[in-house]
């Protein structure tokens, strides 16, 4: 079973469309587990990594959906998710993911390493 190493801060649903009289219907639909960055007593579904990734694992139905999906090629591209055939090391696949989602949300660390100090409304 392949699995996807995530480092997006929301979760992901790659889906496939296909045209239809009037109106497109879903083909398929892959669900990715994110939440990089976000406090993970939510219960959110995937695993998270030692260093803020997530897994989901995926059927070898899904991959071949995904490697169609222009979203997700874009999110590869960007080294935001990648995708492994089995589960391995962990620090071995994601020490080289982007760390940087822009989407996720800001921390009193990111307002230090932007010399940002609070307003005193």
């Amino acid at each position: 079973m392949p699995y996807v190493y995530s480092t997006l801060a929301n979760d992901q649903r790659y889906t496939t469309w296909v045209a239809g009289q009037g109106m497109n219907s879903k083909q398929h639909e892959v669900y990715i587990a994110g939440g990089y960055g976000i406090n993970k007593s939510n219960g959110r579904m995937g695993i998270v990594t030692p260093d803020g990734a997530v897994v989901t694992k995926i059927t070898d139905e899904d991959l071949e959906q995904l490697k169609l999906n222009p979203d997700f090629l874009f999110h590869e591209k960007n080294g935001h998710v990648r995708v492994v055939a089995k589960q391995v090391k962990l620090e071995k696949i994601t020490a080289d993911l982007n760390l940087e989602d822009q989407s996720k949300p800001l921390t009193p660390q990111d307002a230090e390493k932007d010399n940002v100090t609070p307003s005193e409304e």
